[in-house]
């Protein structure tokens, strides 16, 4: 289903971008890559650094989910909350409210992101998985 929304929006952005028509996003920042090309067709402030929205954070359960179908993580594996995570919690985002040290599960974790939001939690789920955001970001792209 996602990946369907995804083929759609892109269409739609190509057929724009064809035309010559100018249009500004909303957002603060964007972009929009061809997933087989790897080409730019689209960016806005795209090396300001923010943190994740609904979007990533649903991004993130999927992949998780994905992992979990596959045998390759369980739901009761348990990651070691980094300090860059909990950071989140005390900055004023949207929160689980972990902290630095703590043991917690793959299940409650998605829980953290589906049912609160949890920056914190999305933070923590990468990092257990692929040991970096910067490296769950890469995986994002070929899973």
């Amino acid at each position: 289903m996602f990946r369907i929304l995804l083929i759609v929006i892109f269409f739609i952005f190509s057929f724009i971008n064809s035309s010559g028509a100018n249009f500004d996003v909303k957002a603060r920042t964007a972009i929009l890559q061809d997933y087989h090309s790897g080409e730019i067709l689209y960016e806005k402030e795209p090396d300001i650094s923010i943190y994740p929205a609904s979007m990533t954070k649903i991004m993130t359960a999927i992949i998780a989910f994905d992992l979990i179908k596959s045998g390759d993580l369980n739901l009761d594996e348990k990651f070691i909350i980094s300090e860059r995570a909990w950071r989140l919690s005390t900055s004023g985002y949207s929160s689980m409210f972990i902290m630095v040290g703590d043991e917690v599960s793959v299940e409650n974790l998605l829980r953290g992101i589906i049912v609160a939001s949890g920056n914190d939690a999305c933070i923590a789920l990468a990092e257990g998985i692929a040991g970096t955001e910067e490296e769950f970001a890469i995986l994002m792209i070929f899973l």
